[in-house]
């Protein structure tokens, strides 16, 4: 996490005296309430600007949708990983509890 975090604080060009702004520290908060598989994702893929960050992490989420179906569709939006991140580990352990069960098709 704190290698990703730096690479996202690289995007906003701070210097060392600068204080980020209300949405670059929301950014910044949300790489905390990310999955760890999205962080695995993020730390490896190779994005350079803000809008490559974002399409990165909505790639990580088209991937999440197609294999879960979840519904509504996960995207992000500033500030809402929390929700997200919370939504993946609820669709994750019905998936884990299913399986348990025997009730899935796998």
């Amino acid at each position: 996490m704190i290698v990703l975090t730096k690479r996202v604080k690289n995007l906003f060009k701070l210097g060392v005296f600068t204080k980020p702004n209300n949405r670059q520290t929301e950014i910044i908060k949300d790489v905390g309430d990310m999955t760890v598989g999205m962080i695995l994702f993020l730390i490896r893929d190779d994005w350079r600007t803000e809008k490559q960050y974002f399409d990165s992490i909505n790639t990580f989420l088209d991937f999440e949708n197609q294999t879960f179906d979840y519904n509504p569709p996960l995207k992000y939006n500033t500030g809402e990983m929390k929700k997200i991140a919370q939504m993946i580990y609820l669709q994750h352990q019905i998936r884990e509890l299913k399986k348990s069960f025997k009730f899935t098709e796998d």
